[in-house]
């Protein structure tokens, strides 16, 4: 589909708004992919008591994508345990 997208613009000028809205996508699937190795990796260290990498890895994935409530529900039974 981005193939598909790309000859568009380049015969139709005024396709640059889906261009980017393609761009868009490609990097929010991206970020996706990468938020659930993290929060694997996160829950890992949370089970095996590790907490201060969990909270790091969990943090990240926060990062990524603010909008996740599991991910801050994670942070916040980090921050407890830690406490």
């Amino acid at each position: 589909a981005k193939d598909l997208v790309y000859k568009l613009y380049k015969k139709y000028p005024k396709f640059a708004d889906y261009v980017g809205m393609c761009r868009y996508y490609s990097i929010k699937e991206t970020n996706a992919k990468r938020i659930k190795v993290l929060y694997q990796k996160a829950i890992k260290c949370f089970k095996e008591t590790k907490l201060g990498e969990a909270r790091d890895y969990a943090t990240i994935c926060y990062s990524l994508d603010p909008t996740d409530v599991k991910l801050k529900i994670l942070i916040d039974q980090i921050n407890m345990e830690i406490i």
